[in-house]
């Protein structure tokens, strides 16, 4: 089999991004996993949908395992948020509800935008609100 020269791209992109950058990407992949979600939803798919709302809701737990609560009210309030988000996706996919994911997707894009307008400091370079790689989360 030839190599997928997408999915090295990929590799390497996650491998020298920032911590930061991570979040980023991860918010674009609950956002894209949600979003083909609901296309298969509306193309009566639903075991395409269930694959795809399970890896939107693997993201979100990475989100949320990747949050060092030792930082305060704001990894708290994502922890929260994380936790409000997953609920809702094992709601929308037992319902097989697209308006649910909807919301979801909505929330997720919020959140995106607010980490996008994130700027590298030397805080964010040793992960202020993200666990250490490899370390307690």
């Amino acid at each position: 089999m030839a190599p997928n020269p997408y999915a090295a791209y990929r590799q390497t992109q996650v491998a020298t991004a920032d911590p930061v950058e991570l979040v980023v990407l991860l918010y674009e992949g609950a956002i894209r996993f949600t979003s083909n979600a609901v296309a298969a939803l509306n193309g009566g798919d639903h075991e395409a949908a269930h694959r795809m709302f399970v890896r939107a809701q693997e993201v979100v737990l990475e989100l949320l395992s990747s949050l060092d609560l030792e930082q305060g009210a704001i990894a708290e309030n994502l922890a929260a948020i994380y936790d409000y988000l997953y609920r809702r996706l094992i709601d929308a996919n037992v319902r097989k509800d697209a308006t649910i994911a909807q919301e979801v997707v909505g929330h997720l894009r919020l959140l995106l935008d607010g980490w996008r307008s994130v700027r590298p400091t030397p805080a964010h370079a040793e992960g202020a609100l993200l666990a250490p790689a490899g370390g307690p989360r």
